[in-house]
């Protein structure tokens, strides 16, 4: 960890994604390194710890985050990521949708390899998610790419998801892994900008 100037407890974490903006008012910016990429920080009050991805993020480069935030003893985690809708949705009713579920389309477990003792072999993921607040929800397909075929996404509707992102279910399951709770919404817009507003409404 270098640059930084945290307390070692911080309640929540909120993940951003990469292909969101950020306009959230003047927070002190700090430096995060993990495995070699750089995660931009800010921190307001002492409690709460913004991480805005620099670009897609590999495994190792997520357990690393992840290992970090329990170094500082966060408790809590919401992920605002990006993607788009496989069913018609009233969209302009709201900017930010939760993500109650999802289905691993990827591919891949990350936590394949050695067992990591920060967690157990397989985490309980029958609710993978904290969605007690929401008032609607949504299941996500998880995908390594947002470039989907036709019959792709016929595929994933007819497995049950609404949602498709790239940058959301690997995250999740670490997080579940070693006991962090999880909240996620998602964005459909092509252009996203966290405003002030949003994230008062989503804290």
């Amino acid at each position: 960890m270098s640059n930084l100037d945290l307390p070692r407890h911080i309640s929540t974490a909120v993940i951003i994604s990469s292909k969101i903006n950020v306009a959230i008012g003047d927070l002190k910016a700090l430096e995060l390194t993990a495995n070699e990429q750089t995660y931009f920080l800010k921190q307001d009050e002492g409690d709460l710890l913004l991480v805005h991805k620099t670009n897609q993020q590999d495994i190792l480069t997520l357990r690393d985050l992840i290992k970090k935030l329990l170094a500082l003893k966060v408790h809590n985690v919401i992920s605002l990521v990006g993607g788009y809708t496989l069913r018609a949705t009233n969209s302009a009713s709201a900017k930010w949708h939760a993500i109650k579920d999802h289905i691993n389309c990827t591919g891949i477990n990350p936590l394949r390899g050695p067992n990591d003792p920060a967690g157990p072999r397989f985490p309980d993921m029958s609710l993978p998610y904290h969605t007690s607040f929401a008032t609607s929800t949504y299941i996500c397909a998880g995908v390594c790419n947002l470039l989907q075929t036709a019959s792709e996404q016929k595929m994933m509707r007819k497995l049950g998801a609404d949602v498709v992102s790239d940058e959301l279910v690997h995250e999740n399951i670490m997080l579940n892994h070693v006991g962090i709770s999880s909240s996620a919404y998602i964005c459909f817009d092509e252009e996203i900008t966290l405003t002030k507003e949003d994230f008062e409404f989503l804290l």
